[in-house]
């Protein structure tokens, strides 16, 4: 059997392309393991664009513009994903509950990050972010960038 391929217009697949090569899980899911687009040549940072499959040429515009909008906002993104992380190590004792870590010492416990784009709804669009830690393999934060921040709140057409 055929793998899936979404029906989109060439300019869309274009666009999908762009981003590097991807693989397709299944039906209207798109994974990159490691996306063009946003810098953090510290992380590897993967992609999941997931789109209902009969709407996927306009749920990947919609997702497309949305990973636009947080590539714009690198600087504001990594610090959402950095205070995220040290909330996180200082509950788990890596860091110093009194200390604020700097932005190197936490780069060093992150072990990759994930982001994740879905349609949330009619013109909504759901971004998270899983981030991989160094100090247990099987643990990761999950940062919801659109409602976790209002620094982060965008519109999505």
């Amino acid at each position: 059997m055929a793998e899936w391929q979404p029906r989109v217009t060439p300019e869309t697949k274009a666009a999908l392309s762009r981003l590097g090569p991807y693989n397709v899980p299944h039906g209207g899911m798109l994974t990159w393991a490691n996306t063009r687009g946003f810098g953090c040549p510290w992380w590897p940072s993967g992609l999941t664009l997931i789109a209902h499959p009969k709407a996927a040429d306009a749920d990947y515009r919609r997702l497309l513009n949305a990973w636009r909008q947080v590539c714009k906002q690198q600087e504001e993104v990594r610090a959402v994903i950095r205070d995220a992380v040290r909330k996180k190590g200082k509950r788990a004792a890596v860091f110093a509950a009194d200390v604020v870590a700097s932005d190197g010492i936490v780069d060093d416990q992150i072990r990759g990050c994930h982001f994740v784009l879905t349609n949330a709804g009619v013109g909504q669009v759901k971004v998270e972010n899983e981030v991989g830690l160094a100090w247990d393999e099987e643990d990761f934060v999950r940062i919801d960038l659109v409602t976790d921040d209002e620094r982060l709140s965008w519109s999505f057409e």
